[in-house]
């Protein structure tokens, strides 16, 4: 920006030209220097990492317990944490309580303070063009790795890699200024394979290993450097799962092993994790072993229904006891086999003779199947009265 006093106290070095940012009037950044009263130059450059190295060092304050201080040597309010360098300021009244971000800023105020001399009323100021230059124009990478591998079946092993810088971000989204790292492992391995399977044993050995971190450029919500803090915790958590089954996969032939060994089976699960904020740290441990034992037993049938079944199915109609000659409709009718075609007639079929002999047979052979245009109804009935004659024959 360009800053130009108007009045001799401007050349006399008796007012300071200052620019504020922040939230309010207790929580914020300010920048003073002298402006001349005859030229714009030179250009006023404010830097923001100076801003960012004093806002460090406010929190290291405020962390280490110690009361606010330095409004005596930087001026401002007695009750805040104040902290300069030349014509850098930093004021804050609370660090817990809506401190200033340069992120969020809600107001830009400029104006003028009096170093020394009397007080006069025609002192002025323009400001003209204040802009951002610098702009932060860092590459941002990120990266994933996958690896899977399996060794015919006795193991199986898969581990993936991830990592994101704080500067990785999309078209359109700003950097989240937190680096990720990502690591996981997984693993199944046979061990029936290894010998196991001589005892007709099936023991599967599963493992789990995750882990992931974070490496902040500023603390979360806030625009404190991470670098400026001593002894930060940086969030991290991981976890580790092992876990065992062994179940017989051969059965025995003694009454013993079919009753006890075939049926019981071991679980055995241990697993671990931790977890840690820049606030607080949390562990966990988990153990379990198991026992079980199952059978299923055979199928019991009966071979007689119980008494009331009985009574109600003798009870039922006589087309639900009977279904096979109304099942016999819709088939096709006795006499179209190619076999010795039999008449429907309940006279011809008392006197006609199944062939037998060679030429019998031969003659058999030779008549073409006949069909019948009788109804299915009635082809049924036919059939069992023939069958009858036969019978009383």
């Amino acid at each position: 920006m360009w800053a130009r006093g108007h009045g001799s106290d401007w050349d006399l070095k008796r007012l300071s030209f200052f620019v504020k940012a922040g939230q309010n009037e207790n929580d914020f950044y300010m920048y003073r220097t002298n402006a001349s009263s005859t030229t714009w130059l030179p250009e006023v450059v404010v830097d923001f990492q100076v801003w960012f190295q004093l806002r460090a060092l406010i929190e290291r304050r405020f962390l280490r317990g110690d009361p606010p201080s330095g409004a005596a040597q930087c001026g401002g309010d007695t009750l805040a944490y104040v902290a300069c360098s030349g014509p850098y300021v930093v004021h804050v009244r609370n660090p817990a309580i809506s401190p200033p971000n340069l992120t969020q800023v809600q107001e830009i105020a400029v104006g003028f303070v009096r170093d020394s001399g009397a007080a006069t009323d025609s002192a002025k100021v323009w400001v003209d063009d204040i802009r951002l230059s610098g702009v932060v124009n860092d590459p941002g990478y990120a990266g994933a790795v996958s690896l899977d591998l399996t060794a015919a079946d006795i193991a199986t092993l898969n581990v993936q890699v991830s990592q994101r810088d704080g500067n990785f971000r999309q078209l359109g989204e700003n950097p989240s200024y937190i680096g990720t790292n990502q690591f996981g492992l997984g693993s199944t391995i046979r061990l029936d394979r290894l010998g196991l399977e001589r005892l007709g044993l099936t023991a599967p050995l599963s493992i789990r290993l995750d882990h992931s971190s974070q490496d902040p450029y500023f603390l979360n919500g806030t625009d404190v450097l991470a670098s400026g803090l001593d002894g930060l915790r940086r969030p991290s958590a991981s976890s580790a799962s092992y876990g065992l089954s062994i179940r017989r996969s051969r059965h025995g032939s003694a009454w013993w092993q079919k009753a006890f060994t075939d049926n019981l089976g071991l679980t055995a699960l241990w697993s671990s994790g931790s977890s840690r904020t820049e606030l607080s740290t949390a562990s966990s441990h988990v153990s379990d072993l198991r026992a079980d034992w199952t059978a299923a037993p055979r199928d019991v049938s009966f071979r007689y229904l119980p008494s009331f079944l009985r009574d109600l199915l003798a009870h039922l109609p006589g087309f639900l006891r009977r279904p096979g000659s109304r099942a016999a409709a819709p088939t096709a009718p006795a006499s179209s086999s190619r076999s010795c075609p039999r008449s429907t007639s309940r006279r011809r079929s008392a006197r006609r003779r199944p062939c037998s002999g060679p030429a019998a047979r031969s003659s058999c052979a030779r008549s073409p199947p006949s069909h019948s245009a009788s109804p299915a109804r009635g082809t049924a009935t036919s059939r069992i009265t023939a069958t009858r004659r036969r019978s009383a024959r």
